[in-house]
Order: structure tokens, then sequence, then C-alpha cells
């Protein structure tokens, strides 16, 4: 009795000692460089997060799209902003220039007026860019409007469009933009009706049916 006793005594200390026993920490070798120790990133605070409001400094193609936007009254969430490099949801966003492809697809810029931009912006249905694509560019001082509206249109007339025309398009000037639509039905009549709105100074350099 004593026996067991005495050798369940010893199981019991030796498990206590065990789970007691301290880890052991590794002393840095002299001789080796030392490891720099990465810091944790800080959690974000809500006031850390992104803003998603668009923004307007030095982009006046945009400003004006943006003033449209305000007196739109149509589905607002089916239309996307920006180009495939830089979009948003819901509102029109600003295309970055060096995004030719979309620039020349979209807005229907030959590669020689690029550089006569200085900003774009863009709006686009979701669903089908024929029911409605909007581009605001902004144009460098001395450039002659007319002349640069008249070569957009003839690229636009001489397009092969894809999934169905849009009814017609036309292109306005709006302060120091020109602004490029072309789409069908009620989409471009709202967003006219909102342009009208917004600028009713805004001069129309052509309007052609597709």
């Amino acid at each position: 009795m004593k026996k067991r006793f005495a050798v369940l005594w010893i199981c019991i200390l030796v498990l206590a000692l065990t789970g007691c026993k301290k880890t052991q920490v590794q002393q840095p070798d002299p001789t080796q460089p030392s490891v720099p120790q990465a810091t944790p990133a800080p959690t974000p605070t809500p006031e850390d997060k992104p803003d998603d409001t668009p923004t307007v400094t030095d982009n006046p193609a945009l400003t004006v799209m943006l003033g449209i936007w305000e007196q739109f009254e149509g589905d607002k969430d089916v239309y996307i902003g920006g180009s495939s490099t830089d979009y948003r949801l819901a509102t029109p966003w600003q295309v970055p220039l060096l995004d030719k492809d979309f620039l020349q697809g979209a807005l229907f810029l030959s590669e020689e007026q690029i550089p006569k931009v200085k900003a774009a912006a863009s709006l686009m249905h979701s669903l089908n860019t024929n029911n409605l694509t909007v581009g605001a560019v902004a144009l460098e001082e001395g450039v002659d409007f007319k002349a640069f509206a008249t070569e957009v249109k003839d690229r636009i007339l001489q397009n092969q469009w894809v999934c169905g025309r849009p009814g017609g398009m036309r292109i306005v000037k709006v302060e120091e933009c020109l602004l490029i639509l072309y789409g069908s039905g009620s989409y471009s009549g709202s967003f006219v009706d909102a342009l009208n709105e917004a600028y009713p100074e805004a001069e129309v350099l052509c309007r052609e049916a597709i």
C-alpha cells in the first residue's frame, strides 16, 4: 500500500514539475547578423479607410461630369465610371490618360488627339455600353474644339457596332471640355436633360443619328 502511494506521489510530482517548466529563451548568437522584427500593421480605424468620394482636383472633365450627375434622375446604380484600370460604381470617374485603349475604343479619340487632352472622365451603362456611354475630355489650350469634335464624330459614325447600335450621338462643348455622348432611348434622353439643367449654356457641336 505504501509502495503504491509512493509511486503515485512521484508521478504527480513529475507532472507538476513538467507543467511548471519555463521555456528557455534562446540567446542570440553574437556572431550572426541580427534580423529585424516585423512590426504588426495597425488595425485600420474608420478614419483610416479610403474615401470613395471622387477627387475633382485638377480634373475639370470629372468636375463637369459630376455637375451633370447631380441633376441626373435615372437609375444611377446601373452605371459605372472610369475605365477598366480605375473605376467607380454609380458615379462618373476619371480616366487615366495612359489608358489609350479606353480613350480610343470607348471615346473614339485618335492616337493623335490623345496628347491634346489634359484630363478625362467617363460614365457607361454597366449592362450595355451602347445604352449610354459618356466621356468628357478637357482639351489643352489652343486646341480647335470644332475640328476635334468633327474628327471624333467621323470615327463614331464609321464604327462597326456590336450588341446593337446606339440610336444617336452628340458632342457638346461645356466650358473647357468636350462631352462625347452616344446611346439610345430614355438612357441618353435622361442624361441630356441633366446636362441641359446643369449647363444651360452648353454648345452642341455635333448631333447625328447612328
